[in-house]
């Protein structure tokens, strides 16, 4: 339903007997659509941050970007709730094998945006990890997690290309 023009959506609702248009509209114009972006991955401090070592402490750059609309009279649309909740996102770093074993997990820093009812906006989030023990690729999945909408939930895959340390003497 979020991703239907408005046409579509009250013909939809229409042939389904639906009667709570203009519920089902505000829920699609404050639903957030997510977009999760990988910028890139880098060794703070050092004189090449581009070379990741193993074991090096990487910091994994990521772009969250929220498209949708804010309703002055709730924060988060949830009718059923017996109290007022807010929007909340969660970005982390899982293993790409499936096991949902998160390295690091990060609260994205919405607060004032949010409260003042801007259209959506741009979050960058950097998490940390140590990178693997031995050369080679390492695949990750990054997740941004909605705790306020279900199916909000966006991911992208994240590969860092872990070096073999150059031999000295």
């Amino acid at each position: 339903m979020v991703t239907l023009d408005q046409t579509s959506r009250a013909s939809l609702l229409k042939r389904a007997a639906v009667n709570s248009s203009a519920e089902m509209e505000l829920f699609c114009a404050i639903f957030p659509r997510a977009t999760l972006t990988f910028v890139r991955a880098y060794v703070a401090g050092e004189e090449d941050e581009d070379f990741i070592f193993p074991n090096d402490t990487t910091t994994v750059e990521l772009r969250l970007a929220l498209s949708h609309r804010r309703n002055s009279r709730c924060a988060a649309y949830a009718p059923r709730l017996p109290f007022e909740t807010t929007e909340e996102w969660f970005v982390g770093l899982e293993s790409a094998t499936g096991a949902r074993r998160f390295h690091s997990v990060v609260k994205v820093p919405m607060g004032a945006a949010l409260q003042r009812g801007e259209e959506g906006g741009v979050y960058t989030v950097k998490l940390t990890l140590d990178a693997s023990l031995e050369p080679g690729i390492m695949q990750l999945r990054a997740r941004a997690c909605c705790l306020s909408y279900v199916g909000a939930d966006v991911s992208v895959p994240v590969e860092l290309r872990v070096m073999r340390p150059k031999k000295t003497g």
